[in-house]
């Protein structure tokens, strides 16, 4: 079955990609920055696994245990991982 994949580019050159599956009732959010470890300069070694781990702390009006309540009041579950490429942020829903 193929979907139909929507892209737009904003101002702010953030490129967006949408697809729609009528039959699922779910929403997943990913959020893919193109600069994992690979693009480390040697004295900065691990630093995009630390950004990582630094998102994970929470903002300055909801820690992370309140952020992962309401995410999970909605059915839905965090998680992050950084790669060679690419660091990525996902939120899912149901």
């Amino acid at each position: 079955m193929k979907h139909k994949i929507e892209r737009t580019k904003l101002n702010n050159g953030l490129t967006i990609l949408t697809c729609s599956i009528s039959h699922l009732q779910t929403v997943t959010l990913s959020f893919l920055i193109k600069k994992g470890s690979r693009h480390e300069p040697a004295e900065l070694n691990g630093i995009t696994h630390f950004i990582e781990h630094l998102v994970f702390k929470g903002t300055k009006n909801k820690n992370m245990k309140q952020i992962a309540t309401e995410l999970d009041l909605l059915g839905g579950d965090f998680n992050a991982y950084t790669s060679y490429e690419n660091l990525t942020f996902l939120i899912r829903t149901i």
